[in-house]
This record gives C-alpha cells, sequence and structure tokens, in this order.
C-alpha cells in the first residue's frame, strides 16, 4: 500500500477546518500538485499571529477500494 504524502501550504486568510476536504491538483509551497487519484484532506492548521498567515498542512492517502 501507498504511503500518505504531506504538503504544507500559507495563506493570509483561511477558510479550512481540520478534516476539510482539499481537491488535488493544487500547489503547495515547493509548487509541487498535490496527486490526483488521491484523498486530500487538512491535517493542522498553524496560525502565526506575528506576522497573520495560516500555515496548513495538507495529508494526501491513497483511495482504498
Amino acid at each position: 500500500m501507498d504511503k500518505y504524502t504531506s504538503h504544507r501550504m500559507v495563506f493570509n486568510k483561511c477558510t479550512w477546518s481540520l478534516g476539510d476536504p482539499v481537491p488535488c491538483g493544487i500547489k503547495d509551497d515547493a509548487g509541487t500538485r498535490l496527486p490526483f487519484g488521491r484523498r486530500a484532506m487538512v491535517d493542522s492548521i498553524y496560525h502565526n499571529t506575528a506576522i497573520d498567515q495560516f500555515i496548513v498542512t495538507v495529508s494526501c492517502y491513497p483511495v482504498i477500494k
């Protein structure tokens, strides 16, 4: 079974909550697209109040058939 991948994204506004689904294909901070054919969800959210940014970790899990 494939392992999950983890991706980091930084936003000035964050409308997501923990466990929310994330559309595959968007780019993370490293420029890598979230893999298609997987289930992606918000794993953690950190709000850096000093610079008012949200650091969101998205985990992508293989779809179990």
